[in-house]
């Protein structure tokens, strides 16, 4: 919106069209700006106004209704891009109005294609903003506005078009030079699953958080299952996912072994609702605040997580469980005394072998160990940070992948055994 200098409105309305065009030839620019914005200005003094030499005037008449359609080839070529916003406003605002057929239709679809190929970031975004939650844009228009270079201007038309289909907008995501293409995407309403696979499979983690946040989405269950296991180590996956509506008991259970603490209470609400007190998720949950109240009570550090180890080792109760809540907690020293008590190999060995990143060494170590390959799979994605990729699965669901053989071998070669 232009300024016009502290003045918005004329001392009173204008009845005789001699007044207007006395105001219209005012030295004052404000007074012809007035006149230029008033949609019961007599036509052809908008159209005479549309040459004006102030910018904020000429801004005026290309953003009213009443200025007559024939300024409007001129107005597109004026030398001020804020000129040219205003026409593009005007012109995205009223086409879409018009009947088929209309006199004038050809002429301003002419003028919106000019409009979106403007050099200023400023006339193009008018006209994405303008038609961003409309099915008008032609798709070859809507295309290019959402390949824009500039967020300001694509961001709204990936985010709302309609005229852009589920192809489009697959083909931009995967195709996407820029990474907030996928983000913008991610947020749209309602979108498909093969629109929201693609997202996903962009391996960007905002769009991906984006993604699950958007109940509206068509979230597949292989996208919500990948998205709990890849959450243990992509902290900014777990707000959304806790609040997802299509997880399953047994996602909320992985969830409730790695999110904080006020997550965690998120986790427990929804439980309790969905599974009743006495669950088996509500039953993980209160261990792990149990786990929280005993650290805080026992204190933190290295030293004190190595004590809390061995202690649980001699009461034999360092299991599966206790491993899981201090990767949980990020206590990696107790998760390397657990290891090395239960491997009966030095420490040194082991932070040796988690160091190195070696999927097959750790889950070796972890097999010496005694501990279920589900633990296994998170000492090596989250205390070891072995990329989600190269990390070894469990066969079956259950079992250890390697061979007896291929797993003394690991051990040998790291000098356990």
């Amino acid at each position: 919106m232009f300024k016009l200098n502290g003045m918005s409105s004329l001392d009173k309305p204008i009845s005789d069209p001699e007044r207007y065009k006395e105001l219209a030839r005012d030295e004052n620019p404000a007074l012809r700006a007035l006149v230029a914005g008033d949609p019961a200005a007599p036509p052809e003094l908008l159209y005479y106004l549309s040459t004006d030499k102030d910018e904020q005037v000429r801004g005026q008449v290309a953003g009213n209704d009443a200025t007559p359609m024939q300024a409007v080839p001129n107005q597109a070529k004026d030398e001020s891009r804020m000129v040219r916003a205003a026409l593009a406003r005007k012109v995205a605002r009223v086409l879409p109005k018009l009947g088929p057929g209309h006199a004038n239709e050809k002429m301003l679809m002419s003028t919106l294609e000019a409009l979106c190929h403007d050099t200023a970031i400023e006339v193009r975004q008018a006209v994405a903003v303008t038609l961003q939650d409309t099915a008008f844009l032609p798709p070859n228009l809507a295309r290019q506005l959402a390949e824009d270079s500039e967020r300001a201007v694509a961001g709204p038309v990936l985010r709302f078009c309609l005229s852009l289909s589920d192809d489009d907008l697959v083909d931009m995501v995967r195709n996407a030079k820029r990474e907030w293409v996928p983000v913008e995407v991610a947020s749209r309403a309602n979108i498909s699953n093969n629109v929201a696979n693609a997202v996903w499979e962009s391996g960007n983690s905002e769009a991906a958080a984006v993604l699950l946040g958007n109940i509206t989405a068509n979230t597949t269950p292989a996208v919500i299952e990948e998205a709990t296991e890849s959450a243990a180590y992509e902290v900014m996956l777990q707000k959304p996912l806790v609040q997802h509506p299509k997880l399953n008991a047994s996602q909320i259970e992985r969830l409730a072994t790695f999110v904080d603490s006020e997550l965690l209470s998120t986790l427990a609400e929804r439980a309790k609702l969905s599974r009743g007190e006495n669950s088996d998720v509500n039953k993980v949950i209160r261990r792990r605040l149990e786990w929280a109240d005993w650290r805080k009570k026992s204190g933190q550090g290295a030293e004190r997580e190595r004590e809390r180890a061995k202690t649980l080792y001699e009461r034999e109760q360092l299991d599966d469980a206790a491993v899981s809540d201090a990767i949980a907690w990020g206590e990696r020293s107790f998760v390397v005394s657990a290891l090395a008590l239960k491997a009966k190999t030095p420490e040194a060995l082991v932070e040796k072998v988690l160091q190195h990143q070696s999927a097959k060494g750790i889950t070796a170590l972890c097999w010496k160990a005694g501990i279920s390959m589900r633990t296994c799979r998170q000492v090596q994605t989250r205390t070891a940070r072995v990329q989600l990729g190269k990390a070894l699965n469990a066969r079956e669901g259950l079992y250890y992948p390697l061979s007896e053989a291929d797993l003394i071998w690991q051990l040998e070669f790291y000098g356990i055994i």
